[in-house]
């Protein structure tokens, strides 16, 4: 390991990616099989700072992102942020009106399906679904600007960023 990375943010590297609610790992495909990160995980955060620090120490200009993906997560840090997203956005009676939940404190997602970018399949389209996918894309901008907007332009004010982002069916 590398000492200009700093100290090893997790014991293992599953530590530090997308698993499902009971905390096994998601295996994604697309065209190859692939592990997401889960930038909901403090770790996974510190991890990247790290890499935004080492690559600024070694002259980095800016970094381009891509695949700027949230993949269902359904893990610990998920589902305390998602259970957060909905105590702050709703009344306990608009939870257990719109979305069938007795107990914001204790709801356990067996799934999260709000996916970084994208669009819920219309079949799928109830209102926890729906909010899900909401509060999937702003947690993962929440992540983004911590790491590259507050870490890597706080180091480095001129510091260059671009995101590409592969959307499919945008036209529909």
């Amino acid at each position: 390991c590398s000492s200009d990375l700093g100290k090893r943010p997790a014991p293992d590297w599953t530590d530090l990616v997308s698993k499902d609610a009971s905390g096994k790992v998601l295996i994604d495909h697309h065209y190859v099989q692939y592990n997401a990160l889960c930038v909901n995980n403090p770790a996974t955060r510190a991890m990247l700072k790290q890499m935004v620090r080492a690559a600024l120490a070694n002259g980095a200009d800016g970094f381009m992102t891509t695949y700027n993906y949230r993949r269902a997560c359904a893990c610990v840090h998920c589902q305390e942020a998602f259970r957060a997203h909905l105590k702050g956005n709703f009344s306990q009676q608009e939870i257990q009106r719109h979305f069938g939940i007795a107990d914001i404190a204790r709801a356990k997602f067996e799934k999260i399906p709000g996916q970084t970018p994208g669009y819920p399949a219309e079949a799928d389209c109830d209102p926890l679904t729906l909010a899900s996918f909401q509060w999937s894309a702003m947690a993962y901008k929440a992540a983004w600007d911590e790491i590259f907007l507050s870490e890597g332009r706080g180091a480095k004010p001129d510091l260059i960023l671009g995101q590409w982002d592969h959307l499919g069916n945008v036209g529909v």
